[in-house]
């Protein structure tokens, strides 16, 4: 989008260029996946602001995410329940940090769960399409028999 907002006569041909490009080579790496929909810059729209909101918030340009919108600094940061977490290994930028593990591992029902490993396997993003056998047991063994109280396990 900043292509779009600040080259405006071909800024929005270069960003959907380069959107298209992307797209072409996630089709070649998945074969036989149609996506059936004409991709455009306009979709990375979420991500470049997420980005440039943080950001701007490292330079002091804007106030943080929680202040904007009135989160109360007492607000827990991880989950006050149980619960499964699956990452690739190999992912290139988690969004997660160590201490987001930590505390999981710390909770006696959650469970974390690294899938592949950093250099060797090709995961990345996508841990459910490209390792779909390990994540459907990894869920299957957490769950146990299907019959839990819901308020043990989200």
């Amino acid at each position: 989008l900043f292509l779009m907002d600040k080259l405006p006569l071909i800024g929005r041909a270069l960003a959907t260029m380069l959107t298209k490009h992307t797209i072409r080579n996630l089709r070649n790496q998945w074969k036989g996946v149609s996506f059936g929909y004409d991709f455009q810059a306009s979709g990375n729209y979420l991500y470049f602001y997420y980005h440039l909101r943080e950001l701007q918030t490292k330079l002091g340009m804007c106030r943080p995410f929680d202040d904007r919108h009135g989160i109360p600094k007492s607000t827990p940061r991880f989950p006050q329940h149980d619960c499964l977490f699956l990452y690739a290994a190999d992912k290139g930028v988690n969004l997660h940090g160590e201490g987001f593990s930590r505390y999981l591992k710390r909770r006696e029902a959650s469970k974390v769960v690294s899938i592949g490993e950093k250099g060797k396997t090709k995961i990345g993003h996508w841990i459910q399409w490209r390792a779909s056998q390990i994540v459907s047991s990894e869920i299957a063994a957490w769950i146990g028999d299907g019959e839990f109280d819901g308020d043990q396990k989200a």
